[in-house]
């Protein structure tokens, strides 16, 4: 449909951002495997003695070549990772000017309500009214004002960073606090702050906070007051990204084997979730994370310390440990605001 303004007809243009980060995350698990297979290569043991017969230099020569293919395949996983975190700069980019121009028409009285219902399909991450008032108070969805968002916990921000710690690696690439330097989702912010202030400083923690309630919001927390099922959306999008969370909320509200990535939470599956009283949703969500990693990663390869196992076996019983922990965290946030709780 085009745009009417005054007697010009905008040509009907857009840019599905939704499409975009569903072939991203498609994009994005190049990388897990291109990872996958570096480890496998690395843990290759190419043992020279075993060429005796035929001469060392046959051995000294594979010994190059296992050098060589190793350097290659990792210098394939940070272009894949490079072009991902460039990827994602120029969506969010996008969805920014598209809800700024949304806000622009609506100002100006010019097809303000088709133009932001657009941008709320488009986006996925628009509050969205729910079909029925939800039966528990603290689950009244929030209508935050354009460009803000609603704060998280305080212990949950602390924690967290004291938990993913304030520097770290991950297969040759820079963190802090989790946030990964070649994804560009806040890496640099972050270090720009500490460069400024300090580490640890309170405009660090500050701006840690803030990505994680911008993460959280286009993840589906923005259509939530109860500061407990925001933090647990907050965790989900830290851990498995804005797409990944989305599809684990879908998959709540409909029972359905999730996908490896949703571009929003559909309107019907938000009014469900809504219904849910912050215990209920903290278990459902609990039960929906553990069922996510096992569909999505559990049954890839991994190698830990040379050994090759699946992911589930590699990582599954510390990852329960932590869900557990988190939800008896975050049901502790919502009983705090309800005034029964610590």
């Amino acid at each position: 449909m085009s745009t009417q303004i005054g007697s010009s007809t905008l040509p009907p243009f857009t840019v599905s951002a939704p499409g975009v980060q569903t072939a991203l995350a498609q994009f994005q698990s190049m990388t897990g495997s291109s990872n996958s297979t570096v480890s496998a290569v690395e843990t290759l043991v190419l043992d020279a003695m075993s060429f005796a017969g035929i001469g060392s230099a046959v051995g000294s020569a594979n010994n190059s070549l296992h050098t060589q293919l190793v350097g290659s395949l990792g210098k394939v996983v940070s272009f894949v990772e490079t072009l991902t975190g460039a990827i994602t700069t120029v969506l969010k980019d996008y969805e920014a000017l598209d809800q700024k121009t949304a806000d622009s028409y609506k100002s100006l009285s010019l097809a303000g309500g088709t133009t932001a219902q657009t941008a709320a399909q488009t986006t996925g991450t628009t509050a969205t009214t729910p079909a029925t008032t939800p039966a528990h108070p603290t689950t009244t969805p929030a209508t935050p004002a354009a460009g803000t968002h609603q704060p998280l916990p305080n212990g949950f921000v602390t924690q967290l960073m004291q938990s993913e710690g304030s520097h770290g690696n991950q297969g040759g690439v820079d963190e802090v606090y989790g946030f990964r330097q070649s994804s560009h989702n806040g890496y640099d912010q972050i270090m720009a702050a500490r460069q400024q202030y300090g580490q640890g400083s309170p405009q660090e923690q500050a701006v840690v906070a803030d990505l994680l309630s911008r993460h959280a919001d286009q993840a589906g927390a923005q259509d939530f007051t109860d500061p407990g099922i925001r933090a647990a959306i907050a965790s989900s999008a830290h851990m498995r990204g804005i797409g990944g969370t989305r599809a684990i909320l879908n998959s709540m509200a409909t029972g359905d084997t999730p996908t490896t990535s949703a571009g929003s939470v559909s309107a019907d599956n938000m009014a469900a979730l809504q219904q849910m009283t912050p215990d209920q949703f903290q278990q459902s969500f609990h039960d929906a994370r553990i069922t996510y990693d096992q569909t999505v990663y559990g049954n890839t390869t991994t190698h830990v310390h040379g050994q090759a196992m699946t992911w589930w076996q590699a990582y599954g019983n510390g990852l329960t440990t932590r869900y557990n922990r988190e939800q008896t965290q975050f049901e502790g946030y919502s009983q705090a605001a309800q005034g029964g709780g610590q």
